[in-house]
């Protein structure tokens, strides 16, 4: 995650300083009295800030609490929130010269800086690009953007519900809607490019394990179609989750797979080779993985890859049949080992412009 240091330091450090900016160039003969322009837009310099540790709370709260940071803000600096689970965030307090109070529970703050905002945009949790919309809309609204359980958890009047509004397979649709609608209103100094959702480990996720392969085998001398015996997996109401790793992650061969064919009580229910349209509605997190030469998906190291699938109800045996080969290791759990939720950095900074998120 890129650190708020690193993301000012990349903008010449102006949005520290609070009221410093970054000037463009003006062209040869223009007039030297001309006040020079700002790069980006900047706030005043606070005097007391309200201090609270955000690191352990999902992305839903964390959205919501900085939508409120770039409302309250934009009047006058006086929320500061440590995303960093470490001390990096913190290590801007001094610098800032301000008095501070710190909070042991975040969310406590909306109650406390409730009157300084209008209320709620609720965005759709069935469409992640949502997040960007409400975002765009909290700041021109003067709201936080939340969910709607949030919003109702802490009194919040509903000032736009977006839940319906937009088709999540027609994105374009989506952002072609904000630009006609919205961007008239937003500042045109500033467009903010942030991704609406990203992708969280789940804690406590118990995998079982069931294959491994115990020599170093880096030469696919190994290779043929195993049968995984996925039954014990059959409790769990959200599928069964299939991972492959490097059962030896310091030499660079893990597991490869050239096909995987799940079979329910005798019938075939997914079949499929990695890199293929057929792949896709089963590969649930492939992004620590690559496609090899022979076709194949592999990962080395600390990578993985994980594929989910549902048998029918009443189904008695689940088996996998997968051509897999070199250093595997493979395992199993009923729980879903990641989620997404919204990706909430540096949208305060937004808000407080009544910047277009895209």
């Amino acid at each position: 995650m890129v650190s708020r240091r690193s993301l000012l330091q990349a903008s010449g450090a102006a949005l520290a300083a609070g009221g410093l900016g970054l000037c463009l160039p003006h062209p040869a003969g223009a007039a030297e009295s001309a006040a020079a322009r700002p790069l980006l837009p900047s706030f005043g310099r606070p005097t007391h800030l309200d201090v609270a540790d955000v690191s352990t709370l999902d992305g839903h709260d964390q959205l919501l609490l900085t939508t409120l940071q770039g409302v309250v803000n934009r009047r006058r600096p006086r929320l500061y929130f440590n995303f960093d689970s470490g001390d990096v965030d913190l290590r801007w307090l001094p610098g800032t010269g301000a008095a501070v109070t710190r909070h042991d529970h975040a969310t406590d703050l909306v109650r406390r800086y409730r009157d300084e905002v209008r209320g709620a945009v609720l965005y759709d949790p069935d469409v992640p690009d949502s997040v960007n919309i409400a975002t765009t809309l909290a700041g021109l609204e003067n709201a936080v953007a939340a969910t709607e359980g949030r919003a109702r958890g802490h009194g919040l009047a509903t000032i736009a519900d977006l839940r319906g509004r937009f088709d999540a397979d027609d994105v374009l649709a989506t952002y072609r809607w904000q630009l006609d609608h919205l961007f008239p209103r937003c500042t045109h100094t500033l467009l903010a490019g942030l991704p609406p959702t990203r992708t969280v480990r789940a804690d406590g996720v118990q995998w079982r394990e069931v294959a491994r392969e115990a020599e170093r085998v880096r030469d696919s001398s190994n290779r043929q179609v195993r049968t995984f015996d996925l039954s014990a997996e059959l409790t769990g109401e959200d599928g069964v989750y299939l991972r492959f790793q490097d059962s030896y992650g310091d030499d660079g061969w893990g597991a490869s797979v050239g096909s995987v064919k799940v079979k329910a009580d005798g019938q075939v229910v997914a079949s499929f080779a990695p890199g293929t349209d057929a792949e896709t509605p089963y590969l649930f997190d492939g992004v620590n993985s690559s496609m090899g030469g022979d076709a194949n998906r592999f990962c080395d190291g600390g990578g993985y890859f994980i594929y989910r699938f549902t048998a029918p109800a009443g189904t008695r045996e689940l088996v996998a049949e997968v051509d897999v080969w070199n250093q595997y290791l493979v395992t199993a759990t009923t729980t879903a080992p990641t989620r997404t939720e919204p990706f909430p950095y540096f949208r305060d900074y937004a808000v407080a412009s009544r910047a277009m998120v895209v």
